[in-house]
């Protein structure tokens, strides 16, 4: 059964509450299947594009820690475990909030399916670009430790609460993205220079460590900065922050999901009508 063919063969009628989360389900299932035969190319070496573009960052980062060899290494972390360790958490919210920004304009002719809702779009989205750049990752880091440019991280289970906080935030912003990008034609050159201004401030290529303490004090606001401080904090034996807290990026997750659910509220006869 094809996506199409799933959208209409349940009519829009009233039942109970568990009939229409089974049909939510698999409507959300069927966006899913649609949404990877688009960013695949509908063909399965598609799927390549996987472990190619994570093993492109590997090349990358490779290169950029031989022209930075000699770049102090802080707390007895080498330059390329501070990139690694950077970029790998960094793209999960880039990459997962960028993908959810476009599932409106990407998917306009969709709607008209009644069964069919924004927020069913912006799941699918999620779920697939989350699970994507979960397997993308690991690949990165799975090859670096390989080659001997990282260590076994000191606390495997602590990566999870920092990811999943980069995740909810993903989730927030890309929704507040996805309503923007539907009424404004211009909102993706902001969102753009927003997400060069967070790639820089986030601590990708430095420390708190390298830093002096007023500028960790400007920096803690940014949540993606305390993510990937945490995320550090839990692979390397001689990380250490006290004073960054997971709390701080959970609530700001979940204030952007909820801005975004009421944007879309606010928004949708507009959205309706594209």
């Amino acid at each position: 059964m094809t996506p199409a063919q799933t959208f209409e063969h349940y009519p829009e009628k009233e039942g109970s509450f568990l009939d229409a989360l089974l049909i939510q389900k698999r409507v959300i299932g069927a966006l899913i299947l649609r949404e990877v035969k688009t960013r695949f190319w509908k063909n399965k070496m598609g799927y390549l594009w996987i472990v190619v573009e994570p093993s492109l960052h590997v090349i990358i980062l490779s290169c950029i820690a031989y022209y930075i060899r000699d770049l102090k290494t802080v707390l007895g972390i080498t330059p390329v475990e501070v990139i690694g360790t950077g970029i790998v958490p960094f793209f999960l919210f880039r990459n997962v909030s960028v993908f959810i920004g476009a599932s409106i304009v990407a998917n306009q002719s969709l709607l008209k399916y009644p069964l069919v809702k924004i927020i069913d779009l912006i799941i699918a989205r999620f779920t697939l670009e989350s699970l994507t750049e979960m397997v993308g990752g690991s690949i990165v880091m799975a090859a670096l430790l390989g080659l001997n440019l990282m260590a076994l991280p000191r606390d495997p289970v602590g990566l999870i609460a920092p990811c999943a906080a980069l995740l909810l935030m993903a989730l927030g912003v890309g929704t507040c993205f996805a309503v923007w990008q539907a009424l404004s034609n211009t909102a993706w050159t902001f969102i753009v220079l927003g997400l060069m201004v967070v790639f820089m401030t986030s601590g990708i290529f430095f420390t708190g460590a390298s830093l002096p303490p007023q500028a960790i004090q400007y920096l803690a606001w940014n949540p993606i900065f305390d993510c990937l401080t945490l995320f550090r904090e839990s692979y390397f034996y001689s990380f250490h922050f006290p004073n960054i807290s997971i709390w701080y990026p959970l609530a700001f997750g979940a204030g952007t999901w909820l801005l975004g659910l009421s944007m879309l509220r606010v928004a949708r006869s507009r959205l309706k009508e594209l």
